[in-house]
């Protein structure tokens, strides 16, 4: 039965039912067999209607198969691309097929939905594996996307062969039946080795669908120059676009995505891709930062606890970036919806989201760089080099050593300098790119188009794209989240220190009394990018100890070729120590 109220309902009777075969009484034991079997009779009609036709006829909600309820506010279709749907099977709301789209529905009149299903562990019988259940929800899916009207228009005008034909049908069918007709207790082997043979079947026809009619390689290329930023061209105009408008907090959110509209239309003209297929089913929107407290970006004091001037406002906050939540929404293809889910869209946004901020830094550092040389030029040339030489004098030597030149030093002794810090936030920024592009995102590609190559079947262009996937989320460090908290402060400093660059003296040593409170402001952010940096290579040289791979290797040798951070991780625990003496 299936009315309302509390109890058990549905699939949770079979668990009830299977629990009293072993009640040791012979008669009771035969009447508990008879009546599930009775049951596993309408559990097959279920089975039937959703692997053979790829439908859900679950009017009170009873299957362990159902309709993921949609989130408030999201568009109907798959066409913005993005998420939404809650990943988790756990936290998802469901509701039943009739109330999304009537019990007898075609398949054909919804071929975006493929990926709306989610399973209900709580109907699961207790007896069914979960290996089983996501076979099953599989071939259902796998079912509606080949009996879709896109496919039978596609039959009309081309020889494809990517769908189920009358044969497949009546074998499954024939299939279910005899498993159905076979006198005791439903065998679950057997049941699964049945739901093996339809998978074997659907995986191929989605095989020639997927890799081959739909262009699955295209649909990758697509991925990479969109979420990736594999067209390096169009996403530097992006950054220069927008460069103006993240500097301020973003508006209300209908303005806040007219403007990235807007600017995301001025980088494809200023690229020349106005008229590009794939830029055309992109655009831009910006999420509302998240609310809970575990996920809310800490605010980063500049500078250390102690010393300084007793005035509680010289010390500077960097803000959370109200900007790194930017989604990139992309149109997929109905008939590649199975490989790319909204959750799937949903990491490749995560990966994004990094590139995003990490190119908007190194934008700004190079922004600086311009800035110094259009000053010099306008001052006639002279002296350029001197000047900058001027910057890097160690106050150590000068005149006025002692208090005055420590406070002209960083946490490693090094100067104080305007120029020698964006050289260093230009260091690590610009080591970081290269390790994600070349290291990470083309080596992984590269990996991911072998795969796909030596795969025969959906399933494995499916289990190569999600370790594809896993292993991007992995090397790019979203997975760690004290790497990625250093990250966003070290970010958080360079955006600073580039939004002032204009108001920081050239040498905290050379600063004059009216650029005293510039000098400080110059030398926190010194400070604490060292402090930053440091933390961050230390956490990373313990990752390569844990697990060995060559492409963070790379990175830290990049980062230090020349044991500088080797030997500025010495400096400062050596001055920790004095100072604890003391």
């Amino acid at each position: 039965g299936g009315g309302g109220g509390g109890g058990v309902r549905g699939c949770q009777i079979l668990s009830v039912l299977h629990e009293q075969l072993s009640c040791g009484v012979p008669v009771l034991q035969r009447a508990v067999e008879e009546i599930l079997r009775q049951c596993h009779a309408v559990l097959f009609r279920q089975l039937a209607a959703w692997m053979v036709h790829g439908m859900l006829l679950d009017e009170r909600g009873e299957f362990f198969i159902a309709r993921r309820l949609p989130p408030p506010g999201a568009p109907k279709g798959a066409g913005g691309g993005g998420g939404g749907v809650p990943a988790d099977p756990h936290s998802v709301s469901f509701m039943h097929e009739d109330e999304a789209y009537g019990v007898a529905e075609v398949p054909g009149d919804r071929q975006h939905d493929t990926d709306a299903f989610a399973l209900r562990p709580a109907m699961l019988p207790s007896y069914f594996p979960m290996r089983l259940a996501h076979k099953v929800l599989f071939v259902g899916q796998a079912v509606r996307t080949l009996k879709s009207q896109r496919v039978r228009l596609l039959q009309r005008d081309s020889a494809l062969k990517a769908t189920l034909s009358r044969a497949d049908e009546l074998a499954f069918h024939e299939a279910l039946d005899a498993l159905r007709s076979r006198p005791g207790v439903l065998n679950v082997l057997a049941l699964e080795s049945v739901v093996d043979d339809m998978q074997k079947v659907v995986a191929a026809h989605l095989w020639r669908l997927v890799v081959r009619e739909s262009d699955l390689s295209g649909a990758l290329v697509a991925a990479r120059d969109t979420f990736l930023m594999g067209n390096g061209t169009f996403f530097n105009e992006l950054v220069a676009c927008t460069q103006l408008l993240t500097s301020v907090p973003p508006p209300q959110q209908p303005t806040a995505d007219y403007d990235l509209a807007a600017a995301f239309q001025r980088a494809l003209l200023q690229a020349g891709l106005e008229d590009d297929a794939v830029f055309k089913h992109v655009s831009l929107s910006l999420l509302p930062a998240p609310r809970t407290d575990e996920s809310q970006p800490q605010q980063v004091r500049v500078g250390g606890g102690g010393g300084g001037s007793g005035g509680s406002g010289d010390g500077k906050l960097v803000a959370p970036d109200p900007w790194q939540h930017v989604k990139l929404h992309m149109s997929v293809s109905w008939s590649l919806r199975l490989l790319f889910t909204d959750e799937v869209l949903g990491k490749y946004n995560r990966v994004f989201q990094f590139l995003l901020a990490l190119k908007r830094v190194q934008f700004a550092l190079k922004e600086c760089w311009m800035k110094q040389q259009v000053a010099e030029r306008s001052r006639g040339g002279v002296g350029a080099g001197a000047a900058r030489a001027a910057e890097n004098v160690d106050p150590s030597r000068s005149a006025g050593a002692g208090a005055a030149a420590a406070a002209a030093t960083g946490v490693s002794g090094l100067p104080v300098s305007r120029w020698l810090l964006r050289h260093l936030m230009a260091f690590v920024i610009d080591n970081v790119m290269y390790y994600l592009q070349v290291d990470v995102l083309a080596v992984q590609y590269a990996l991911l188009c072998e795969k796909l190559d030596a795969s025969r079947d959906f399933e494995g262009a499916q289990v190569a794209h999600d370790e594809y996937l896993s292993s991007l989320l992995s090397q790019c460090f979203l997975n760690m989240r004290p790497v990625m908290r250093c990250f966003e402060d070290i970010f958080g400093l360079c955006r600073l220190f580039a939004a002032q660059f204009g108001r920081l003296p050239a040498n905290c040593a050379t600063a004059s009394a009216a650029q005293q409170r510039s000098s400080e402001t110059l030398r926190k952010i010194f400070c604490e990018f060292e402090r930053q940096t440091n933390l961050l290579f230390r956490m990373l040289s313990g990752v390569r100890s844990h697990q060995s791979g060559p492409h963070l290797s790379q990175l830290l040798l990049r980062m230090d070729f020349n044991h500088f951070y080797t030997r500025g991780i010495g400096r400062s625990r050596q001055g920790a120590d004095a100072s604890n003496v003391n």
